[in-house]
C-alpha cells in the first residue's frame, strides 16, 4: 500500500482510481503503481473490467430421471463458464445437462474465472423443482 500526500505542486494531486478520486493524504491501491514516482502523465490506472454471467434453462422444472439443458453466457475473459450443482442429492450437472436425481429443490450455479484484464464474474444460481 502506498500513501501519497499532495502538496499542490504535482499533476498527481488528484489521481482517478476505481471510479473515484484519491485526494488529500489517502492510501493509493497497491495495484495503481509500484511507486507514485514512476507514474507519468501518460499512464492512466484502469481497474479490471467486470464480467456478467447469465444462466438459462430449457424448462421450469425437471422430473426424477429426466434432464433439462442449461446454457450460459459469460464475460470478456474468454474463460469457460463452469456450471455445477449445489444440491447433488437432488440433481447433477454434466456439461450443460441437469439430471433430476430425487424429488426436491435443485440449485445450479455458474462461475467464470477472471484473467489479467477481467475480474472473476459473480456467481449466479438458479433453483427449480425436481418432481
Amino acid at each position: 500500500m502506498l500513501v501519497y500526500t499532495p502538496d499542490g505542486s504535482s499533476p498527481f494531486d488528484q489521481i482517478a482510481c476505481l471510479g473515484g478520486v484519491v485526494s488529500g493524504a489517502q492510501s493509493v491501491p497497491s495495484g495503481l503503481s509500484d511507486s507514485i514516482a514512476t507514474l507519468s502523465s501518460a499512464e492512466i490506472y484502469s481497474p479490471m473490467g467486470g464480467q456478467t454471467l447469465a444462466l438459462y434453462r430449457s424448462a421450469s422444472s425437471v422430473k426424477v430421471g429426466g434432464t433439462l439443458r442449461l446454457s450460459a453466457t459469460g464475460g470478456g475473459s474468454g474463460n469457460p463458464v463452469v456450471i455445477f450443482s449445489l444440491t447433488p442429492a437432488a440433481c447433477t450437472v454434466s456439461g450443460s445437462t441437469v439430471t433430476g436425481v430425487a424429488a426436491g429443490s435443485c440449485t445450479v450455479a455458474a462461475n467464470q474465472a477472471g484473467n489479467a484484464s477481467y475480474a472473476a464474474a459473480a456467481q449466479v444460481t438458479q433453483t427449480f423443482a425436481v418432481h
